[in-house]
């Protein structure tokens, strides 16, 4: 079994308190579980389907009585969600459309309606205090190679909302600007709700990671989602695949967990948006790591021509001082983030 990680003295919310995640089954939704019962949280985790192995790996971990799960079906069921939130602390609502349809048709209402309709449901339960928003980096920048930009606390992707409004066809290519769009006014009907019910008492916090990178909990059951399976395919040679997100900036998948932790706990994290942006990326700078850190294998040639991620972010700093706080230290590094999956990867193919 897994042992506690000691947390900071001051915490808005006590060790044993619990804590509703939605998105449990998915990358950024299984870390923070894990991150929380770690810390000695219980973790009600509300699912669409079936779960057994998530809640197997958890109980084998932390016990059993310490990671449950919460059968509905539609997460825009407000009444559903406050039924699933009695005695709950704190909310995280992680799940979304990560389709990436370049419909805006399709995407945009849906992750508005399941971001506002849970922030509701937690304003009607008496028990939560504290509900976090996973938004994204795409909310507050579009991606733009080789084009200085600063990026402030109240940035938003205005050019990827215009792009969505545009007319149709929507053609494959559009699909991040679409899915952009939809974290832009998501996290903004969150932020609209919250200056109108500023009397209720609930503190609000986003979080808003780039580009993920690091082990899923179960690549079993989990296999490699979108932000890292483009980085898997730049290690098995597939350049097409590996080079179709922009230049961008990467962040761990447990530093995301843990500002999601930090966004519940830390007790002076109030109404705040947390920018998890760790240092910028290309398929350049993955394919050089894994080269120097793998250099009998052969992985494709560097292209002259992909570009950079020239942001400026006026928060990194702000984030990476609330790292310090959660785990002792700051932001962990790319290429520790490539080695734990490079290693993974070479590990699984001598045992194929």
């Amino acid at each position: 079994m897994a042992p506690t990680i000691s947390i900071p003295d001051s915490v808005a919310l006590k060790p044993g308190s619990l804590i509703l995640i939605t998105g449990v089954t998915g990358y950024i939704g299984a870390h923070t579980v894990d991150q929380l019962l770690r810390r000695g949280y219980k973790v009600r985790g509300v699912v669409r389907k079936p779960a057994d192995w998530l809640t197997t790996l958890f109980s084998e971990r932390y016990g059993a009585d310490q990671f449950s799960t919460w059968f509905l079906a539609d997460l825009t069921d407000e009444e559903g969600l406050v039924r699933a939130m009695q005695d709950v602390h704190g909310v995280v609502h992680v799940a979304s459309d990560v389709s990436f349809s370049p419909d805006p048709n399709a995407v945009i209402p849906i992750a508005v309606n399941l971001a506002t309709t849970a922030l509701k449901a937690a304003a009607k339960s008496a028990s939560v205090e504290r509900f976090v928003l996973t938004s994204s980096a795409v909310a507050a920048s579009a991606y733009d190679a080789n084009v200085p930009r600063t990026v402030t606390a109240d940035s938003w992707a205005e050019e990827y909302v215009q792009r969505a409004k545009a007319s149709g066809p929507y053609t494959p290519d559009r699909g991040i600007s679409t899915y952009g769009a939809s974290k832009t006014l998501a996290e903004q009907a969150v932020w609209s709700w919250a200056k109108e019910n500023s009397d209720r008492g609930l503190v609000i916090n986003t979080v808003l990671p780039d580009g993920n990178i690091g082990l899923p909990i179960s690549v079993e059951h989990q296999g490699w989602p979108s932000s890292i399976g483009l980085t898997i395919a730049l290690f098995h040679g597939n350049v097409q695949v590996g080079r179709m997100l922009p230049p961008q900036n990467f962040i761990a998948v447990q530093d995301t967990a843990l500002l999601h932790v930090v966004a519940l706990l830390h007790p002076e994290v109030e109404q705040e948006r947390i920018f998890g942006f760790a240092e910028p990326k290309n398929a350049n700078a993955v394919l050089r790591i894994w080269g120097e850190l793998y250099p009998e294998r052969k992985f494709a040639e560097q292209d002259p021509e992909e570009g950079d991620d020239l942001a400026v972010i006026e928060q990194k700093g702000r984030a990476e001082e609330l790292l310090k706080w959660i785990k002792g230290e700051g932001w962990t590094g790319l290429r520790q983030s490539l080695k734990e999956v490079g290693d993974y990867l070479i590990e699984h193919e001598k045992s194929a």
